[in-house]
């Protein structure tokens, strides 16, 4: 059998305070230094959102543009994308044909037929493109054709920092550049 071990005092209180957990003290702390490291690292969070939002939108209006011109394409039917700067929407429409064949622009059934509106702190400046006087608010169109053409059009994005993308469209290949100012 093996002999007794003594414990010290000092040992004894150690080992009685390891077994009772957090002081309410130590508690305090340790929520009070995550409460500043919170704080701290929010902000910067919060400005990386809104980048990927204004991103967001410079994207998806590109990838609407490739769409519009890709449909125009395969249905052999002007597309158009029409950008209504105060309400900061835009959709896509699709030339057809009444009864009494007069040719009219209605917005696609689809998801990206519906109209769109930017995020917050992103706006459209005045576009560099054709209005169409049918709507009743400044509402501009970028056209694209089925012989893969495009209008000529420029498109600016607006951040609530100032700082402005710029989507430039036209030409007989339809051809997109994005830039950064």
């Amino acid at each position: 059998m093996a002999p007794p071990v003594h414990i010290g005092p000092a040992r004894a209180n150690a080992h009685a305070a390891a077994g009772r957990g957090f002081s309410l003290l130590e508690l305090i702390v340790v929520l009070a230094l995550l409460g500043i490291m919170t704080a701290a690292v929010v902000p910067i969070y919060a400005g990386s959102l809104e980048f990927v939002r204004s991103d967001h939108a410079v994207r998806e209006i590109i990838a609407l543009i490739r769409y519009a011109q890709e449909r125009a394409i395969i249905d052999v039917a002007e597309y158009r994308l029409y950008i209504q700067p105060r309400e900061g929407a835009y959709w896509l429409a699709r030339e057809q044909y009444d009864a009494d064949r007069r040719r009219l622009f209605a917005e696609l059934d689809e998801t990206v037929g519906r109209a769109v509106h930017l995020a917050p702190k992103v706006a459209f400046l005045e576009p560099n493109a054709r209005t169409d006087i049918e709507f009743r608010t400044p509402t501009y169109c970028v056209a694209f054709y089925p012989n893969a053409s495009s209008d000529f059009a420029v498109i600016t994005l607006l951040r609530d920092d100032g700082r402005t993308f710029e989507i430039a469209v036209g030409g007989a290949l339809g051809r997109i550049e994005v830039s950064e100012q």
